[in-house]
């Protein structure tokens, strides 16, 4: 009887323990140190190998977790995201890193630590640069939380992540297994996007990237043309100097400005003829009483000059 009754206790726990049940069912912040990792102890996750997910209570079927396992394991045959850090090797299958962690019920007390971030910090020991994630998933209030690292949560931000799971809550929140699962799956096949670079978001389509792409470069022209002009019409930018002012039509200046009169060809006195002999004033236009003033020398010479130079034409 002693024989069979050791036998009957050790039948029972190993069937407990191939089934999971040494392990709580009630999680929380004191029990949750015993939560395995499924790239350490892969077993207790319930796994036959390393994965990416872990149920330790046995929540969905083992065809579930391998489809779900199959979508975070194509995640992580990515390009490492960790630049310097990232293995000289291969880069091909060192992607970010995303663990589905589930529990059959989970207790907050308050104050403490939420599991998703706990074991991203504690359990989690893949990451190089923080480009790992974890989802967590509570059976028993139907809640999936996501913590990010550091390089992680710079691809698939907080805002992404309400975006992607909106379309699959009914069936994250739903009753019904199947639904969780189906949720959880639709979930992680749009986020493999973000993080290979081809999402899409919502209303969004092909043309309207299109748009914004033509948008974009027709403003760049547009800058740079006006840059260019800018440029080409400042002679300093190219190094060219102003044209000198003629010698003569400086001193001209020059002498209008030091009698403190107006420059001397916008004066043409009575009088003045030209190499024709005609005068250079209509004697109509001049009137009859005007008296002529008086003309300095220095000014009249040079209005000789450019009348000289004027071959007798009329103003």
């Amino acid at each position: 009887m002693i024989r069979a009754g050791l036998f009957v206790g050790i039948l029972v726990c190993l069937l407990r323990c191939s089934h999971g049940q040494s392990l709580p069912t009630v999680w929380d912040e004191q029990e949750r140190s015993q939560y395995p990792s499924p790239r350490d102890d892969f077993a207790a996750c319930g796994r036959s190998n390393y994965s990416w997910v872990c149920d330790p209570n046995r929540q969905f079927t083992t065809e579930q977790v391998d489809e779900l396992n199959s979508i975070l394991d194509e995640i992580h045959m990515s390009q490492c995201p960790c630049g310097v850090r990232c293995p000289t090797a291969s880069t091909t299958d060192n992607g970010f890193i995303v663990i589905l962690a589930i529990v059959e019920s989970y207790i907050y007390h308050g104050g403490e630590e939420p599991f998703e971030r706990w074991f991203r910090e504690e359990k989690q020991t893949d990451a190089r640069c923080g480009e790992d994630a974890i989802v967590f998933y509570d059976f028993a209030i139907k809640r999936m939380k996501v913590s990010t690292g550091l390089r992680a949560f710079q691809t698939l931000t907080d805002d992404i992540i309400e975006t992607i799971r909106a379309p699959f809550d009914s069936k994250l929140t739903s009753s019904n297994r199947d639904e969780n699962f189906e949720g959880l799956k639709g979930f992680f096949g749009v986020a493999n996007t973000v993080y290979r670079g081809t999402y899409t978001p919502p209303g969004l389509k092909v043309w309207a990237h299109m748009l914004i792409a033509a948008g974009a470069s027709l403003a760049f022209i547009f800058l740079a043309s006006m840059l260019f002009c800018t440029c080409t019409s400042c002679k300093t930018f190219w190094g060219e100097k102003p044209q000198p002012v003629p010698k003569e039509v400086q001193e001209e200046e020059d002498i209008g400005k030091s009698a403190g009169r107006v420059p001397f060809y916008h004066i043409m006195p009575s009088g003045v003829k030209g190499d024709d002999g005609d005068s250079l004033i209509d004697p109509d236009m001049s009137g009859e009483g005007t008296i002529t003033p008086a003309v300095p020398a220095d000014d009249f010479a040079m209005m000789s000059k450019v009348g000289a130079g004027r071959k007798g034409r009329r103003v």
